[in-house]
């Protein structure tokens, strides 16, 4: 029984031994790894390449010195590539308007670059994000956690893409009249 388990022991070292030798060779290689190129593109062997539309390349790391590799993810996008701009512009506008009001309890409402933030001292930070890429509008809250909404064409609302299929508009009202202690609307339903 001990030189079982001797042997599995000495076995495991070696393999230990083994995998920290080729992270040290690789760590060592004199052929530095650059960073990814830039979202949009497909680092090929002998030059970068436009992505096939509607693909957007996510990054995953294969392995020690192996660099990384390119994979692409497929969207379906519910609104054209020349409408998104202005649907998301006019959301943008709508929460804009309707929370810089120095009667809310917020510390700092901010819009800047496609990306608002809406601080609060005792709450937390809403962080409501343009993504083109995926033509979505992404929500980071400290009350209900990260959420994408897409434009639904039938219903021309921002609608979650987790299973109960709430609309922006809903989620963050019920939010901030929790905050506020009394019901809040904005200017208009987006």
């Amino acid at each position: 029984h001990n030189a079982w388990v001797k042997s599995r022991i000495s076995l495991l070292v070696g393999m230990a031994m083994r995998g920290f030798r080729r992270a040290v060779s690789a760590a060592n290689a004199p052929r530095i790894r650059a960073f990814p190129p830039p979202l949009g593109f497909v680092r090929s062997y002998s030059s970068i390449i436009p992505c096939i539309p509607r693909l957007q390349p996510t990054w995953r790391w294969s392995g020690v010195g192996s660099g990384c590799s390119v994979e692409s993810r497929r969207f379906s996008f519910t609104v054209s590539e020349e409408d998104y701009p202005e649907l998301v512009d006019e959301v943008m506008e709508i929460l804009e308007e309707s929370l810089d009001d120095d009667a809310l309890p917020f510390d700092d409402v901010n819009f800047s670059s496609g990306v608002m933030s809406i601080v609060t001292r005792d709450h937390g930070v809403w962080i409501i994000n343009k993504h083109s890429a995926s033509r979505q509008i992404w929500l980071s809250s400290p009350k209900s956690g990260p959420n994408k909404f897409e434009y639904s064409l039938e219903q021309g609302k921002w609608i979650s893409e987790r299973e109960d299929r709430t609309r922006m508009h809903d989620l963050l009202c019920s939010e901030i009249t929790d905050i506020l202690g009394r019901e809040f609307k904005f200017t208009q339903e987006f």
